[in-house]
């Protein structure tokens, strides 16, 4: 390997990475809401690929985990015009 230049920095990036699908839970019958094995999720919910618009309610559905507390709920993000997005706010669950 060859000694990188004053102020320059070797980067070896790592090619192609293809995400994967993040587990959300679907209950669609009772019997699934109501069972036994608790959901002890520490990451609810994570989707890359939400789409926001400017002035507009967007609404996300998602089940929280069987411990009740308060969760913190982070979106962030990028503009169509590259500015970084964040909010951050919290959720009680009883």
């Amino acid at each position: 390997p060859s000694t990188p230049s004053l102020g320059l920095a070797v980067v070896r990036p790592l090619g192609y990475y293809k995400a994967s699908q993040f587990y959300s839970p679907k209950y669609e019958t009772e019997e699934q809401k109501q069972n036994a094995n608790p959901d002890l999720r520490t990451t609810i919910y994570w989707n890359p690929s939400i789409i926001l618009k400017q002035n507009k309610v967007s609404p996300l559905s998602f089940y929280t985990a069987d411990n009740p507390g308060t969760y913190n709920i982070i979106v962030e993000g990028v503009t169509n015009t590259g500015e970084p997005i964040h909010y951050q706010t919290k959720l009680t669950v009883k």
